[in-house]
């Protein structure tokens, strides 16, 4: 028979097992229900044995040896074979699991603001709900007091604007007094006087500027207030009649008088004659005074007194310039090439091309001349012709080849210093995506959408992708047509990388029979559909603000709300294409050189050496016209998504 030290509870288990130890007893690895050895026996097994076989064991109380005390020999009397000892392993549960610092009678820990848990009733981690602080931007709410912007918008708190009506991030009163909002008008509430359009905070408060001025003792000129307006009229109390100068000196309405006396007419001031003009004396004009004053149309020049003006001066007339030319209120060169016979070249004057275009007199049959320079640059017939693809699901237009002059006239609005003008032949047909790809057609070959802006669904056009991602969706529409691809993509160290195939590198891009991205002289050839203003639809008049041409046609920052809109809702150009201007910035297959010349150029690919940037085209959503036009350029890493750039792909149909 074997004696267990059982029944221990998890409180006293320490002191059991001292007890069980000083009765003799160790672990029972006999036990077969108890493989593990976990509970306890006694030490001396040879004593339970003889017991149980009706001999006494070899320390039993009267064999040999001393006899125990008494408590030794109750503890240590066996158990009646036919009143077995209950299995208290069985009867008893194992004590709770606290955890590491929680003893058995500790209450776990209540929900707090700083647990790094959304609990209680937090709408995030943190934060929301009545206990713990507003939540920042992006982070789900219930209610407007759940965030910090006071903005709950569809779930999820908003970042303030200058345009929400609710006062939120660093604004002193509802939008207006932040850095990046309004003044605030009088009666806001401001912290220092720049918040104010008075610009003056007093007690928090916007309030009318101080008195500058008085009509009388005591009374401020109207629009200011009276605290700082002393009797008698403080700001008239240095009035003076300064020597050899205009005579003033009386004080009428908080201001010394600026009339002149009567018959005074010259003065002098600063050790120059001058003439008194509203008790000022004011310097007489001179050619050479490094001013623009008397009847000069720029400083120092134009005008019946002085000089002509060089090219680039403002002017009135031909008789301003020292070039005789005056075009669009600056002076310019004479004419230096005759787009034909009496015609000069966009920036220059008609007067001094002669008939038969001078400079261009020796061009040969067929070629015509253009800023002076012979080319046989035509530009074909611009027809819509498109059709939807029942593969992709995708609408594309045909671009055929021909010759463009790329860049802007020195005589377009809002030029840039790197549009330079050139002819350019592209001597491949293309087809081009009717639209920008949209959220859906991305995520129907990608299986995921990157994009941060949604206001229009899928129907916007994707952004936040990288020039990469763009090329490896392209090569997704060449796998669906068994095309090949024209891109190699990979992953490296976490990084995802596409570069042109080795076949199709550089200009060889054109020769790629698959679907890219279209180069820069692709995309702005499509967008101009045979124009050569600076928009499809016209001539631009305005570089900032509404540019009503443009509006027919673009989503650009004075029409588009400052939210991106659903693709092909403005009109189609002469190709058919839509949102080549506007919308989002469109990725293009090559990079960015800033000096593109004036000759002639066949199929051009850009790229500077140990710089990855690519082109984007067509400006966006939140540019102002100037970035919209035909011509502009502007360039990004590859590496880098953003939530104005997206993208179309194209397809040499002629490799």
């Amino acid at each position: 028979m074997r004696r267990t030290c059982e029944g221990l509870r998890a409180g006293a288990a320490l002191a059991g097992l001292a007890a069980c130890l000083a009765l003799g007893c160790g672990w029972d690895r006999d036990n077969p229900e108890d493989p593990k050895g976990t509970s306890y026996a006694p030490a001396v097994r040879d004593g339970a044995a003889a017991r149980d076989r009706g001999a006494p064991p070899p320390d039993a109380p009267g064999d040999r040896g001393a006899p125990p005390d008494k408590k030794a020999a109750a503890d240590l009397r066996p158990v009646p074979d036919q009143v077995p000892a209950p299995d208290r392993r069985r009867d008893t549960a194992p004590p709770p699991d606290l955890g590491p610092d929680k003893g058995p009678d500790q209450a776990p820990l209540p929900p707090s603001c700083k647990d790094k848990q959304q609990n209680g009733q937090e709408t995030d981690i943190d934060c929301g709900g009545p206990a713990c602080p507003a939540c920042l931007a992006g982070k789900t709410c219930k209610v407007v007091g759940d965030c910090a912007s006071k903005r709950c918008v569809g779930g999820t708190c908003a970042k303030p604007s200058c345009k929400d009506k609710v006062k939120n991030g660093q604004e002193t009163d509802v939008d207006c007094g932040a850095p990046a909002c309004s003044k605030c008008a009088d009666g806001k509430a401001c912290k220092v006087n720049s918040h104010c359009q008075s610009g003056s905070c007093k007690g928090g408060v916007c309030a009318k500027a101080p008195c500058t001025g008085c009509l009388s003792a005591g009374v401020c000129k109207g629009g200011f207030t009276v605290t700082a307006c002393g009797a008698g009229g403080a700001a008239c109390k240095s009035c003076v009649t300064p020597p050899n100068s205009c005579k003033v000196g009386s004080c009428v309405a908080g201001k010394c008088n600026t009339a002149n006396a009567p018959g005074t007419t010259s003065c002098t001031t600063g050790g120059k004659a001058g003439k008194c003009s509203g008790g000022v004396c004011v310097p007489t004009p001179t050619c050479l005074d490094k001013q623009k004053n008397g009847d000069e149309t720029d400083v120092d020049c134009g005008g019946a007194t002085c000089g002509p003006c060089a090219n680039g001066k403002v002017c009135k007339g031909a008789g301003d310039c020292s070039s005789g030319n005056c075009l669009g209120g600056k002076c310019a060169a004479p004419c230096s090439g005759c787009v034909q016979s009496g015609t000069c070249y966009p920036g220059t004057t008609n007067n001094q091309c002669g008939k038969g275009g001078a400079p261009c007199t020796s061009c040969g049959v067929g070629n015509t001349c253009n800023a002076g320079v012979c080319s046989n640059c035509k530009h074909p017939t611009v027809t819509k012709s498109c059709k939807t693809d029942g593969t992709l699901g995708i609408t594309f237009c045909t671009v055929p080849a021909g010759c463009y002059w790329r860049g802007s006239p020195t005589s377009e609005k809002c030029r840039g210093s790197d549009e330079s003008r050139h002819p350019v032949t592209l001597t491949r047909n293309i087809e081009v995506m009717q639209t920008e790809v949209t959220q859906a057609m991305y995520q129907a070959r990608a299986g995921s959408n990157p994009s941060s802006n949604k206001i229009c669904g899928t129907a916007c056009p994707v952004e936040t992708i990288t020039w990469f991602r763009a090329a490896e969706y392209c090569n997704m529409l060449s796998a669906a047509k068994g095309l090949a691809k024209c891109y190699t993509c990979s992953t490296i160290l976490g990084i995802f990388n596409c570069t042109e195939v080795s076949a199709y590198q550089a200009s060889g891009v054109y020769k790629c029979p698959g679907y890219r991205l279209p180069t820069a002289s692709e995309f702005e050839y499509a967008t101009r559909a045979g124009t050569t203003t600076s928009y499809q639809s016209g001539a631009g008049t305005t570089c900032t603000g509404v540019e009503s041409v443009l509006n027919p046609h673009a989503w650009y920052k004075a029409n588009s709300g400052a939210q991106i809109n659903g693709a092909g809702q403005k009109t189609a150009n002469g190709w058919g294409l839509y949102d080549m201007h506007g919308n989002v910035q469109e990725w293009c297959e090559d990079g960015y050189v800033a000096n593109l010349g004036t000759s002639p150029l066949t199929d051009p690919y850009h790229f500077t050496v140990n710089d990855p940037a690519r082109i984007q085209r067509g400006g966006s959503y939140i540019d102002d016209p100037k970035y919209v036009r035909a011509a502009t350029r502007m360039v990004k890493s590859p590496f880098n998504s953003y939530a104005n750039v997206g993208f179309r792909c194209v397809r040499t149909l002629n490799p």
